[in-house]
């Protein structure tokens, strides 16, 4: 069982995927900005109340998963949006489900998994599955959320680190596992999805610079736009959700609120 909440009752579908480490209640920063849209924010297996799928689950497999949730909402031909490890998520549903898809929003995320960032995740498995969240907790978000923008939405940050701390154990294991697996898988995805897409990263993001989210964008076939923000690092939706919201009403065709 996915567990997905709703925002909004009218308009085109938007659905989100968050970022390892998150969940839809990351989005909340966002949704004001898509009042005019249908949005479901989806939170991943094992997420804040989404049943745990196997900790051997490819990206592919969490995107069919996410797929039968949104078939049973009746969902089609929406605008799937993915931040960063969501990304990989929402490209490989794209990929296997053009029915489903209208739109793609790929942001954070580079075209591959490389080996050291793959080994970077899986060692903080065993850490998370023996002491929670906290202790990765600061560095990750060192390189995520610099200081000269937690300085700026002081309550953002604040609000976005104690929900990262209170995320779920096994819903970041399995993501983390298979993003971490995914390698060069993720330009394949792109390479297969039919649906207009817009790639976006932020100008400042250490883990996913722009030339990475350059080369995820070469991938893709039907590339409406590259979009780079100018000060933000690798959370868009905390750092920037007003052009965050921008981009995706660019697919869907709705008004920013």
């Amino acid at each position: 069982m996915i567990r997905i909440e709703r925002s909004g009752q009218h308009g085109p579908a938007v659905v989100l995927l968050h970022e390892l480490g998150g969940s839809a209640a990351t989005f909340r920063w966002l949704t004001p900005y898509l009042t005019d849209c249908r949005t479901l924010l989806v939170n991943l297996p094992g997420t804040a109340g989404s049943t745990p799928a196997p900790e051997e689950s490819s990206l592919g497999d969490l995107a069919s998963l996410v797929a039968s949730a949104l078939g049973s909402e009746g969902v089609a031909g929406a605008v799937i949006v993915g931040i960063a490890g969501g990304a990989g998520v929402a490209a490989a549903l794209a990929a296997a489900r053009p029915d489903l898809a209208a739109g793609l929003l790929y942001a954070s995320l580079g075209s591959t998994i490389s080996s050291a960032t793959a080994e970077y995740i899986r060692a903080r498995v065993p850490i998370v599955r023996e002491y929670g969240m906290e202790p990765v907790a600061d560095p990750s978000l060192a390189r995520s959320y610099p200081e000269f923008l937690r300085a700026k939405h002081p309550g953002v940050f604040d609000g976005y680190r104690a929900d990262f701390v209170s995320s779920t154990v096994d819903g970041y294991v399995t993501q983390g596992l298979a993003l971490a697996a995914s390698g060069s898988g993720l330009g394949t995805d792109l390479s297969r999805v039919a649906a207009p897409t817009v790639v976006l990263g932020g100008a400042l993001d250490e883990l996913f610079p722009p030339p990475a989210i350059d080369a995820a964008a070469s991938f893709v076939p039907n590339l409406v736009a590259r979009v780079q923000l100018p000060g933000v690092a690798h959370l868009p939706h905390l750092q920037a959700p007003r052009a965050l919201a921008g981009a995706i009403t660019m697919l869907a065709g709705c008004a920013v609120g």
